[in-house]
């Protein structure tokens, strides 16, 4: 449906987009993820190998909220996650995605 409309009609929708968004951070699996993913960029602000016991931590948190959770996949998620930043503010957006970024890289050697 959004491919078919243009960025006019789009536009009148911001609303819709605010209620996704509230919703989604209501949802329990987005609490869940919040502690793991603010624990993640302090990781990575502080440059924490990804490979670290620390680190390791947070991707075994990700890939048990996967699982409890139905998200499928936690690497796949990760890197979903890292793309999907735009509602926020260009800081916030770009401390989430570093942060997701981490953990996928935090997953590879649990693959």
């Amino acid at each position: 449906m959004s491919r078919s409309m243009t960025a006019e009609q789009g536009a009148s929708d911001e609303g819709l987009w605010d209620y996704f968004g509230a919703a989604q951070e209501a949802s329990p699996w987005h609490r869940a993820l919040a502690q793991t993913t603010l624990e993640a960029s302090k990781l990575a602000e502080r440059k924490v190998n990804p490979t670290s016991e620390s680190a390791a931590a947070l991707a075994h948190d990700l890939t048990r909220i996967c699982s409890d959770y139905s998200l499928g996949d936690p690497l796949v998620y990760a890197r979903w996650a890292a793309a999907m930043q735009f509602r926020n503010s260009d800081d916030e957006n770009a401390r989430l995605k570093a942060a997701w970024m981490y953990l996928a890289e935090a997953l590879k050697p649990t693959l």
